[in-house]
């Protein structure tokens, strides 16, 4: 699997075996009954991003969770309507101390982010 990334780096091709192992969660294919997409990827400085994506006739719904090796939050975007405050709703960023607006983001958005948090 190769990731097109497009950051400041001067890196705009990544292959999965040089940043990232993948790996599915509960051992299934990538679509589970309601299909829900749930993975995991396992970056080599031992950072995890778990996702999951939902597309329903009614709407699109999204979590990206990246964390470091031991579990602790780095940053965590999703689309769950429980944070009507932040002007972004149902979007938004949550980090390790607040929440944040943030647009719709996709997989490839977030990836490149957590690419270019390893980097620096």
């Amino acid at each position: 699997m190769t990731i097109q990334v497009a950051t400041k780096f001067p890196v705009s091709n990544f292959k999965f075996p040089d940043i990232a192992r993948e790996k599915s969660l509960r051992g299934s294919n990538i679509l589970n009954p309601k299909n829900i997409i749930l993975r995991t990827i396992v970056f080599y400085n031992g950072d995890i991003l778990e996702f999951t994506e939902s597309i329903t006739p009614a709407r699109i719904r999204y979590r990206y969770h990246y964390m470091n090796g031991d579990g602790a939050l780095i940053f965590r975007y999703d689309n769950v309507p429980h944070h009507t405050e932040i002007s972004t709703f149902p979007h938004h960023k949550h980090l390790r101390e607040k929440i944040v607006g943030s647009s719709h983001v996709d997989l490839r958005q977030v990836v490149e982010e957590v690419i270019e948090n390893i980097v620096t």
